[in-house]
């Protein structure tokens, strides 16, 4: 944190200013290498490991998400779509940096391949809601998926998927409450 700055200081302790979902995502890997005394003292071989598991993973995942909604969208346009967001957009660099943006941006667009296919409004609405766990400003993206799922499906969907992203939220402000003593204090 010290080479970004991303850095805030509350009641005597540093935070990072970010978002805790990256962090929490990467515990899964990180844990158990570390207490089997496996994982790699280099910096450099434990940003591979982390990135490789968190972000590379979410790249691919995201890639191939497109691939399959653009395919049901317009059959034939699938493989050109996922090449072009793979090779061609901000998706390949941040894919190969350990920062939220890639991990974030798959969830936002997972909950709105949901509410597309017209699949679980609840469901959406909470990958939406961890989509803020992993990365605060996609609180916007999920309001506007309100409005999608809406138009597209009326009140009760939208009031379905309205739950769903007040449940996704709730990690965040559980780890708000722990670490500053208020749900809405945010690092």
């Amino acid at each position: 944190l010290s080479e970004t700055g991303d850095l805030s200081w509350w009641e005597g302790h540093y935070y990072s200013t970010k978002a805790p979902g990256l962090a929490v995502a990467s515990l899964p890997l990180y844990v158990p290498l570390e207490r089997a005394g496996l994982w790699p003292d280099s910096r450099s071989a434990q940003l591979w490991l982390l990135t490789t598991w968190t972000v590379l993973t979410s790249a691919l995942l995201l890639v191939l998400l497109v691939r399959r909604v653009a395919e049901d969208l317009a059959p034939g346009t699938g493989m050109l779509a996922a090449l072009t967001l793979a090779a061609a957009t901000l998706v390949l660099p941040f894919g190969t940096l350990f920062f939220a943006h890639v991990p974030a941006a798959l969830l936002v667009f997972w909950a709105f391949a949901r509410l597309l296919a017209r699949r679980g409004a609840a469901v959406a609405g909470l990958v939406a809601g961890l989509a803020v766990c992993v990365e605060y400003q996609t609180a916007l993206a999920g309001a506007i998926l309100v409005l999608y799922a809406a138009h597209a499906g009326g009140l009760g969907r939208a009031a379905r998927y309205a739950g769903g992203l007040v449940a996704g939220v709730l990690p965040l402000l559980a780890y708000n409450a722990w670490a500053f003593g208020s749900p809405t204090h945010v690092s």
